[in-house]
């Protein structure tokens, strides 16, 4: 079944809280001060069962202009409007102004009640239903069923209710969420009870038991109980209204414009790139302007960080909001005037967590143009870059979980368009120890590159090593990825056949290590100074200083090959040297002493120590204290 939202919108006074009575039977005023002053101030709720079948949870929204917050608040979760017009006076000022707050959220479903009807002669009520009818041509209601009613004779009420039935059965469900959640409309306790909030829920479903996060405080909390419209449910679904009892947290820790959600779905934020509408006639939005941001039941203070914009009514922007917000991205919004309160603009997050823009500038523009785009294979990839950019990164592989999460898609949606985005050479994937990661192609080549130039680099400075350590190659190409990530691109390059991979070394499919006939027999003379002194060998870098006998490349070909080991920076041995040393501590019987391998080896405690620490590194051996054990069956070196 379809849960949705319907909205009542229009001018104070123009009866919405009596055709909702005259509909539902429920008063939602429910405020002292409302029934004082005869308006509705809150957001007021109840519920519409159709003939249909389909129930409809009813929002109630304020006309008032000082209430114009909490109508913006209410219209963010709303699927159908209920735009009301008086019949005695038409359209009014804040008719104009909900009507502008409807479209600029997209909301593109209604029926108009044109209420008080029996007040007005027949020839004035054509009048006024042709007044709305030219009024609405140009938004997103043009084709609402205009339907006039009166509240207090019933006069067009079944009709009324006929014609939502027919626009709530034509009416799509919003896009799949991939978590719970909900904004906090109210909160408040019960004796007995504890903690109860409510909200719309925008997605779902919630269940008692269900472990929720309550952001922006981060707080876990456990839903007791779950109500819709006053009956006791096990579970609730997206577009209903709920009140929660929850457990683990107090009244006083949670406040109106908190969010509920499915635990790492959503992150508290006061940044956020965002494309936005501006109403005819509004005024450019300035950089470092101060804004009202209204979104979910938050009106907070942002300013506008405005990079260069396209042309039209559509501006590219970031907000830097005076508190967190818990938005997901796709998220409405409502941007309103500082002083005085005016609507300016409706817009919509394309980023949560973005890198702060650089003002008036055309790439920034750009990004943020690629995260609005409809195309979920560019969006994807420039969500990428940008993420690795916030994190002070040029390019930076993301997990797939984490990149679904910033796009805040279900996981059917984001498979279909990673899929087509992979067919169409924007995204790839790489796998390292059992995680999956996604680059953008533009990245994935910016690493590329860079690793090939850092190679071609090595291999000039040293052209008789074999190849570069993996790690120094990660340093000085990738220093954004951990070795995980570095591993898998390498492994990617070898797959592609660009790179080659020889143990912890890499190299470039060109390169060869070729010794002249000189440098063969430097080899062998340097080769065998080490194995007449097995177990007290030469100083390396002191031969390699020798005048005139250039052995540096000579010893780096040696080390590459394993002929010579580096177990220090001050002592190398030959590889003879280092099996003996292998051999000796695996004879041990349990624990063993530097003292008992140097005894062993008829060497000093300088070579002895030398040696174990490079087994220690090789994870030959493992150390306790003073002590140490040879690793049976995890001998990785021979």
């Amino acid at each position: 079944m379809k849960h949705l939202i319907l909205g009542t919108a229009g001018h104070v006074d123009h009866g919405k809280t009596s055709l909702i009575r005259a509909l539902t039977g429920t008063d939602t005023d429910r405020l002292p001060e409302e029934k004082a002053r005869g308006m509705t101030i809150e957001l007021g709720f109840t519920h519409l069962t159709l003939p249909s079948g389909l129930v409809l949870g009813v929002v109630d929204m304020p006309g008032h202009e000082k209430f114009i917050k909490h109508m913006a608040a209410g219209a963010g979760g709303v699927d159908i409007a209920l735009l009301v017009i008086a019949a005695d006076e038409g359209i009014m000022r804040q008719t104009e102004e909900h009507l502008e707050i409807l479209e600029l959220l997209g909301i593109c479903r209604g029926v108009v009640a044109v209420t008080k009807a029996d007040l007005v002669e027949k020839d004035w009520l054509e009048m006024v239903e042709e007044e709305i009818r030219d009024r609405l041509q140009s938004t997103r209601l043009s084709s609402a069923p205009i339907v006039p009613v009166s509240s207090v004779t019933g006069a067009g009420i079944k009709e009324l209710v006929a014609r939502l039935d027919e626009v709530a059965s034509e009416a799509l469900e919003r896009v799949k969420e991939p978590a719970s959640r909900l904004y906090v409309d109210r909160c408040f306790s019960m004796t007995g009870q504890g903690t109860v909030v409510t909200g719309t829920l925008l997605g779902g479903p919630i269940a008692e038991g269900d472990r929720l996060e309550l952001l922006p405080p981060g707080k876990t909390v456990r839903v007791k109980k779950v109500e819709v419209h006053d009956e006791q449910v096990h579970k609730a679904y997206r577009g209903q209204r709920v009140a929660m009892n929850l457990a683990g947290t107090d009244r006083d820790d949670v406040e109106r414009g908190m969010a509920l959600a499915s635990e790492g779905w959503l992150s508290p934020t006061s940044l956020v790139d965002a494309e936005v509408t501006m109403l005819s006639g509004s005024p450019p939005i300035e950089h470092n302007e101060r804004l009202r941001l209204h979104i979910g039941t938050v009106e907070a203070i942002a300013r506008a960080r405005v990079p260069k914009q396209p042309q039209g009514g559509v501006a590219l922007i970031q907000l830097e909001v005076e508190e967190r917000i818990c938005p997901a991205r796709g998220d409405r919004f409502i941007l309103r005037s500082y002083s005085p309160q005016t609507t300016l603009a409706g817009g919509r997050v394309v980023m949560v967590l973005p890198p702060r823009r650089k003002v008036s500038s055309d790439e920034e523009a750009g990004s943020i143009a690629r995260l609005a785009s409809a195309d979920a294979g560019i969006m994807l990839a420039e969500l990428i870059r940008s993420s690795a950019r916030a994190k002070g990164a040029k390019a930076l592989p993301i997990e797939e979980q984490a990149l679904r999460k910033q796009a805040y898609m279900s996981e059917e949606a984001f498979s279909s368009a990673f899929g087509k985005a992979e067919e169409e050479g924007l995204l790839f994937a790489i796998e390292a120890e059992g995680m999956r990661y996604l680059m953008d192609a533009g990245s994935y080549d910016f690493l590329a590159e860079g690793l090939q130039e850092a190679l071609s680099s090595y291999h000039a400075e040293h052209p008789l090593r074999k190849g570069m350590p993996k790690e120094e190659a990660r340093q000085k190409a990738m220093p954004w990825l951990d070795r995980k990530q570095a591993g898998a691109l390498l492994a990617l390059e070898a797959a592609k056949g660009r790179i080659a991979q020889s143990g912890e070394r890499v190299r470039l499919m060109t390169h060869e290590v070729r010794l002249s006939e000189k440098q063969q027999a430097a080899a062998r003379k340097l080769e065998d100074s080490f194995k007449q002194n097995l177990l007290s060998p030469p100083d390396l870098d002191e031969l390699i200083r020798t005048p005139g006998e250039n052995l540096s490349q000579v010893a780096d070909y040696l080390v590459g090959e394993g002929i010579l080991v580096r177990a220090s920076s001050e002592v190398t041995f030959h590889k003879d040297a280092v099996d003996m040393a292998i051999k000796a501590a695996s004879s041990f019987e349990g624990q063993f002493t530097a003292a008992m391998l140097r005894d062993a080896l008829g060497t000093s405690r300088k070579y002895a120590i030398a040696l174990l620490e490079w087994m220690d590194a090789e994870e030959l051996t493992q150390r306790s204290g003073d002590f140490r054990k040879f690793r049976e069956g995890d001998n990785k070196a021979r």
